[in-house]
């Protein structure tokens, strides 16, 4: 697993997401920097807010199998939710798929695999 983490503010951390974040195939990071913008905004959560951006990458599976997977973590925003799981797929579209949303101890954590 490959884990890199970046303090940062939220405003900073969306720009970078929704800019590509230096990847190749820049669907994942810009789909989470405008989720998180709309989270962001729909809580009405402060862009000077000081926030943790901390990504995962790792692979499972060989041949058929194999699968890539991928997720950024956004710590220091105290966020709840009901069930944990805030947005789906299905829930939003920004010229794209959308990455799984969830809740887990405040953070919020964005999954995608392929």
């Amino acid at each position: 697993m490959n884990v890199t983490e970046k303090k940062m503010t939220l405003e900073k951390a969306i720009e970078h997401l929704k800019s590509g974040a230096g990847w190749w195939d820049q669907s994942f990071p810009r789909a989470v920097g405008h989720t998180l913008e709309t989270i962001t905004k729909e809580n009405d959560i402060s862009e000077d807010t000081n926030i943790t951006l901390i990504k995962e990458t790792w692979e499972t599976g060989w041949g058929p199998n194999h699968s890539y997977h991928y997720q950024y973590r956004v710590k220091g925003l105290s966020l709840e939710s009901d069930n944990g799981k805030i947005y789906t797929p299905e829930t939003l579209v920004f010229g794209g798929s959308v990455p799984e949303a969830s809740i887990e101890n405040g953070d919020i954590i964005f999954y995608w695999a392929k």
